[in-house]
């Protein structure tokens, strides 16, 4: 009698992949995507796969191919290794108005020393004196800011009167009354009680010199 060879009917088919494989050739390790793209547990440089891939072997950046070639997170001229290329040397800000670092050195625009002759940024000033903004973008706030010195809105001095204590003033009430304790100028008024006037011992306010609270008025001796 003949005796079949072969697998049990009883074999399942993750058992007979698990033997067999798939038939299906794993891709190869890609060293700097950090994928395990050839499945076998280790990942870009720690691949075996990988020991001379050029982002494992401290390779040379390109610095226009838009890959971390040297595998330092670093892309194309962002990476140190690329100030001197001619791909990177000599950049510039492109566009001084498209709100883009276009050269990739950190300063945008018209921030950018590139921009300083462009016509976008040359001859700014700050536009608005009293907005509250940075018109010019030069760091300086309205009247902070030297385009400003002569403008109204930085040069009027205190209005005294109006309610509100403006430097040089030590007191605004809101009118240009002397005697109120607040003088005609907005300066503080000394307050004294006159001869024969109520006091209080506590002298709040106090009598006028030469004068001094005698029993409860005001009196010169």
């Amino acid at each position: 009698m003949k005796r079949h060879i072969g697998w049990s009917v009883g074999l399942t088919l993750a058992a007979a992949v698990a033997v067999l494989g798939t038939g299906c050739p794993k891709p190869p390790e890609e060293c700097s995507n950090g994928s395990d793209d050839d499945e076998d547990g280790a990942i870009d440089c720690a691949d075996s796969d990988c020991t001379t891939d050029p982002s494992c072997t401290g390779g040379v950046e390109d610095c226009s191919n838009s890959i971390d070639d040297d595998g330092d997170s670093y892309v194309d001229c962002a990476d140190s290794s690329c100030v001197a290329d001619p791909a990177c040397a000599g950049m510039v800000e492109t566009d001084c108005a498209n709100g883009i670092d276009d050269d990739g050195d950190g300063d945008t625009d018209c921030a950018d020393s590139s921009c300083l002759t462009d016509p976008a940024c040359a001859g700014m000033v700050e536009t608005n004196c009293g907005n509250g903004m940075d018109d010019d973008g030069d760091g300086d706030t309205d009247c902070a800011d030297t385009d400003c010195s002569t403008d109204p809105a930085c040069t009027a001095g205190p209005v005294c009167g109006n309610g509100t204590t403006e430097p040089p003033e030590t007191c605004d009430d809101g009118n240009t009354t002397s005697g109120d304790g607040c003088s005609s100028t907005c300066m503080n008024e000394a307050m004294c009680i006159p001869d024969g006037g109520a006091c209080n011992r506590a002298g709040t306010p106090p009598c006028c010199a030469p004068l001094f609270c005698c029993g409860t008025m005001c009196c010169a001796g």
